[in-house]
């Protein structure tokens, strides 16, 4: 079995677009019995499944878990003596104000069990999404390959894979 990887570059997805734009650039590449690999955050962001945590009031907690737990305890103490990468180290060391939001949005969609995460609370993704906003994971990730899988064939021809995990 030959493996061979092939990142494609896509433009800007916008909120809501749907596919187009990630079915667009891996059909060109699509063959038969492919297993196609996309990222949580585009599939999320093309389904609307973002969250603006700017909305969200900081609560005496969530400045508690930012200041206090994550930026300080981890990230002076617990992060060094765990051998964490030194660049999630400095990541908590220098978090911005906004933060607050974040572990507020966490606190009350997911609650303090994933507050009290110093990173990748929850799956919810906050880079590669513009200004506040958050990449929640897909609602059903299932449907979501059924459907992409779906759409490739009736413009290709072409039979994609996936496992089911």
């Amino acid at each position: 079995m030959k493996v061979e990887v092939i990142p494609i570059k896509t433009d800007y997805i916008k909120p809501n677009e749907g596919y187009y734009t990630l079915i667009t650039n891996i059909i060109k590449y699509c063959q038969n019995d492919d297993y196609i690999v996309i990222s949580e955050t585009p599939i999320s962001t093309a389904e609307g499944n973002l969250v603006d945590e700017s909305k969200y009031i900081p609560s005496i907690t969530a400045s508690i878990l930012t200041e206090l737990w994550s930026k300080y305890l981890w990230g002076y103490v617990l992060c060094p003596f765990l051998g964490y990468k030194k660049r999630t180290i400095t990541n908590l060391r220098n978090m911005p104000h906004e933060a607050r939001y974040h572990k507020q949005f966490i606190l009350e969609k997911y609650g303090l069990k994933y507050a009290l995460q110093p990173t990748s609370e929850a799956g919810v993704d906050l880079s590669n999404v513009p200004e506040q906003y958050v990449s929640l994971l897909p609602e059903n990730p299932q449907k979501s390959a059924d459907y992409i899988k779906e759409i490739i064939h009736k413009k290709t021809g072409k039979k994609c894979k996936y496992n089911n995990l």
